[in-house]
């Protein structure tokens, strides 16, 4: 029996309330998955905008150097 099966079957046991419950749960499950999903996506997306607002700044001549600091931290 697969999975699908066995959840119909214990299903179809409870009363209508339960099964109303049950429902609520698996949208609630799907939710969570929605929200991790996007969260990953904006993750990702935040680390690809980073990646391009860096690319070449290591090329770039330095604008300061440690004489143009008025104290130096020893």
């Amino acid at each position: 029996m697969s999975d699908k099966d066995l959840i119909l079957k214990k299903l179809s046991k409870l009363s209508k309330e339960k099964q109303e419950r049950v429902i609520n749960f698996i949208d609630f499950l799907s939710s969570k998955d929605i929200e991790t999903q996007l969260h990953e996506e904006d993750l990702d997306w935040s680390k690809f905008s980073l990646t391009q607002a860096m690319t070449g700044m290591e090329n770039e001549a330095d604008l300061y150097s440690l004489n143009d600091l008025k104290e130096v931290y020893k």
